[in-house]
């Protein structure tokens, strides 16, 4: 019996892909060892910070690197960097930006999901651009004024589907303006690329997760990008005693299961990583030819571009006789619960992500399925 089963808990099997509702990722060996080891003594957290920042830095080609406790308190600690700069004062204020001469972010109207919100959390003014059939470049230009303090864009699934200012375009603007562009990346990964490609792009500050496609502990992120700016989230961070980021701890054993995980992350083999969900996808490609009212494809790269291959499976509803949101819950309600990909149940739709998966879940995942759809309602 697992430590789940003991608590009365049930696990699950995932796949709808790295999200912090379901645990973010799993960690491997190597990296549990790791933190097991930073567990055994104490050390001083500020030279492990500055180590961690070192050699992640290093790994993705930056001038500094900071980890934090999650990408979302990366967003905070990022905003309050370009709002106090190295003015230890301004930071003492945060999150009260009344009298600070910098305090607007820019955020595009597509870009206002659920996580655009912490950049209110450090104090700073969201202003808005755009509206929801598009932004135009002359929006940006617009806002932009002497309090613009950063521009903050999310890469989010949410937002590639909507009517977005590209990235390319927001630097371009933001470069001949000299205001900072803070870049949620949380789940950009893979390829292994893009981890220097929002830093060769033009990026200021580039937020990374470390519990997705990295496989660190789920509570870790990376900041990673100009160095003063860095400077100034390192001194707004925990274990400072003051600050914006005084809440945002992480213990030495998540830095140390961080460190490893990157590291390994930038090692791996990628092109079997792909091989193995490749494989994943073609037996529930398979398994679904015969199943009437069900239509299956293989979708790659995914809906946002990633390398990351999926299986859409669009359902006939009234010929079914039930909803892809019915069968979708039963699947998350079931033991083991069955997880899916938050995305497009409403249109008749059920993704798969077969990146979460563990080897030989997918067979699970497809008896499972495959019986709830001829199953009658």
């Amino acid at each position: 019996m697992g430590i789940y089963e003991e608590l009365g808990l049930r696990k699950l099997i995932n796949a709808g892909g790295f999200f912090t509702a379901v645990g973010g990722s799993l960690m491997s060996k190597e990296v549990l060892e790791a933190m097991n080891q930073a567990a055994q003594n104490f050390v001083e957290m500020k030279e492990l910070h500055a180590k961690a920042g070192e050699i992640i830095a290093d790994i993705v080609g930056a001038e500094a690197a900071v980890v934090t406790s999650g990408a979302a308190a990366g967003i905070v600690l990022a905003t309050a960097a370009c709002i106090a700069g190295k003015d230890q004062w301004k930071m003492l204020q945060l999150p009260n930006t009344e009298n600070t001469e910098k305090n607007e972010v820019i955020v595009q109207m597509a870009h206002l999901i659920p996580y655009a919100q912490m950049v209110k959390v450090a104090g700073a003014k969201i202003v808005k651009i755009g509206n929801i059939l598009r932004t135009e470049p002359w929006g940006l230009e617009g806002a932009i004024n002497k309090k613009t303090a950063a521009i903050a864009h999310f890469t989010s699934p949410l937002c590639r589907l909507r009517a977005e200012l590209s990235l390319e375009n927001v630097l371009e603007i933001a470069k001949s303006h000299d205001v900072p562009v803070i870049l949620d990346a949380a789940s950009e990964l893979p390829p292994l690329s893009n981890l220097r490609k929002w830093l060769d792009m033009g990026v200021d500050l580039v937020i990374s997760s470390g519990g997705k496609a990295i496989e660190g502990p789920n509570d870790t992120g990376i900041i990673y990008g100009r160095k003063d700016l860095i400077e100034s989230c390192v001194l707004q961070n925990a274990p400072n005693d003051v600050g914006i980021g005084r809440a945002f701890k992480v213990s030495k054993e998540q830095i140390v299961g961080l460190i490893v995980a990157v590291q390994n992350y930038a090692n791996r083999d990628h092109q079997h990583d792909l091989d193995v969900w490749n494989l994943r996808v073609n037996s529930i490609l398979e398994a679904f030819q015969e199943v009437p009212h069900v239509k299956t494809t293989r979708v790659f790269p995914d809906e946002t571009g990633l390398p990351v291959p999926r299986v859409k499976l669009v359902l006939d509803e009234p010929a079914l006789g039930k909803t892809a949101v019915e069968i979708i819950q039963t699947l998350r309600n079931g033991d083991p619960g069955i997880v899916t990909r938050p995305f497009y149940q409403k249109l008749g739709i059920i993704m798969l992500d077969v990146m979460s998966l563990k080897d030989g879940e997918e067979c699970i995942v497809i008896e499972k399925l495959k019986d709830l759809i001829r199953s009658k309602k």
